[in-house]
Parts: C-alpha cells; structure tokens; sequence
C-alpha cells in the first residue's frame, strides 16, 4: 500500500483530511436494472412474471442478503449464501402465485446474471478530483468476499488504497470495529480522516463511533438528520469537504 503522504500544518483545531472513506453499494456502486434483468431471465427458463411481483420478490432476497453477507467470508460460504438467496428468491415469487419448478442451483444462476454493478457517474470523478489533491481513499462496505473482484471489475483499483470487507473482518457497519481495521490499513489517525456515505446508521452513526468525521449522502434528498453535514451527490461531498470549519482543507501541493 502506498503510503498517504503526511498534510501540512494548519492553525486549525483539526488536521486536513490525509484519507477519505467511502461506502460502495449506494454511494459509488449500483445494480444495472436488476429488475428488468432478472424477468428476462425467468422468461428464458419458460416463466412470465409481471415486473411489480419480480421486484418484490427480489428485494426480499435483498433484504436476506444484507443481514446474512457477513457470514459469506470464503468462496464455499459465499456459494451456501448464494443458494439460500435463490430459496428466498422462489418462495417469495411462490408467495405471489408464481410456483417455479425451478431448483436452487438454476435460480442461483439467473439471479447472479441479474446482478451487475457499475458505478454512479459521479463515482471516478470524485476520487481523481481527491487523488489530484493528494488525498488518501478507502472503502468501507458491509460485503461478502467478493467485494474485491467487483472493485477490480470496475476499475477501482487505481484509487484504493485499502478495501475493508465486512465479511473478511467479522464485524458490519456501524460497528466502529470496521472503522478502525480502515484506519489501521490506511495508516492515519480517526481525526485525519472523513468518511462518505448513504446510511445515516452505518455511515454516520459508525464512523462518528469510530471517531471519524462523516458526510451523509443523500440522493434522494429523503434524510435531513440535521447533525451531520449532507451531499446529494459525490462531488457536493468532495466539496463538502474543503467547507467543514476546523476539519477539513486540502493538503498543500
């Protein structure tokens, strides 16, 4: 890992930013129409699905997903995950009258090809616009194991310096322990460093436990906590950054 170069000395209360933070999944990462891919799919298998009764049934799988990825910390537990995603997946569509004679392993494969991710279009330019400044980035995502090929898929190598996995370190967001595992990897100290993302419970009730400053992004313009400042979008939040009175400005060049 690339060392992030020390910030110069400020007369503010606070050390500029020396590394930045982000969530993936919401905040620099989102699924290509899901919905739409996964009706394609069930089609193909012979099954005419109304979208509505998919995309219902998908997001309980999501929702299982979400509170069950942890425990998805190798390839074998990330398989077993993924067939109990496919059960929750048919029983739901089962739920809504659509019985699928379909097993498992053939579910896993249609939802898996349901799934791609790319990033928001503000995602890149926002991290070069913090590389240009000299600004360390990490990640910081509740995930399972295979988070590191998804960034490497997407190109997000060259602006990482450490990828922090919930399911490889035993711990989820808010939990502060994953906060401080990105710390340590990061090598800077909680004060020196800021963290962005679109959960106020994860993102901003986690960093802040881990005593980093947090930027909530919100991009729907649906949360307004008030103790935290908000962004509707990456660059808002990059700016954000430079505007935190007594805790952030750039390195010096």
């Amino acid at each position: 890992m690339t060392p992030v170069r020390p910030a110069a000395c400020h007369s503010s209360s606070r050390p500029s930013p020396r590394c930045v933070f982000f969530d993936a999944f919401g905040t620099l990462v989102t699924l290509h129409r899901p919905f739409e891919r996964l009706k394609a799919n069930l089609e193909s298998l012979g099954y005419s699905i109304p979208l509505g009764d998919v995309e219902a049934a998908m997001r309980q799988e999501f929702a299982y997903y979400i509170a069950h990825s942890v425990k998805a910390s190798d390839p074998e537990r990330l398989r077993r995950l993924r067939l109990e995603c496919a059960g929750v997946l048919l029983e739901a569509l089962r739920e809504r009258g659509h019985a699928l004679s379909v097993g498992c392993e053939e579910m896993v494969d249609a939802l898996m090809d349901a799934i791609r991710f790319e990033l928001y279009p503000d995602a890149l330019p926002a991290l070069q616009a913090l590389k240009e400044r000299g600004v360390g980035i990490g990640l910081i995502s509740n995930w399972d194991c295979s988070l590191q090929e998804v960034v490497r898929v997407l190109g997000l190598n060259a602006y990482l310096e450490c990828v922090i996995i919930s399911a490889l370190c035993g711990c989820e967001k808010p939990d502060p322990g994953l906060f401080h595992e990105a710390l340590r990897q990061a090598g800077v100290a909680a004060e020196d460093a800021f963290h962005i993302g679109d959960s106020y419970e994860n993102d901003v009730l986690g960093a802040r436990a881990a005593g980093i400053a947090p930027i909530l992004l919100d991009r729907q313009g649906k949360h307004s906590p008030g103790d935290a400042p908000v962004a509707r979008d990456l660059l808002e939040a990059v700016e954000l950054l430079s505007r935190q009175p007594g805790q952030a400005r750039w390195p010096d060049a």
